[in-house]
C-alpha cells in the first residue's frame, strides 16, 4: 500500500466517522474477497511467458 492509498483510506474512514480498522472491516464485509494462494507462482509464470527467462 502506498502512502497515498493509506491517506485515502484514512480520509474516507474519517468522513464515515469510523476508525481505519472499522472502515476496512465494514468495506470487507460488503465485498467478496478471493484469496489465491498460488498467485505469486502464477504471476511469475506469466512474466516468464511474456518476457522469457531472466
Amino acid at each position: 500500500m502506498t502512502p497515498q492509498e493509506k491517506e485515502a483510506i484514512l480520509g474516507r474512514a474519517k468522513l464515515a466517522g469510523r476508525t481505519a480498522s472499522e472502515f476496512i472491516i465494514d468495506t470487507a464485509v460488503k465485498r467478496k474477497i478471493i484469496v489465491i494462494d498460488s498467485l505469486p507462482e502464477m504471476v511469475h509464470k506469466q512474466i516468464i511467458w511474456l518476457f522469457g527467462t531472466f
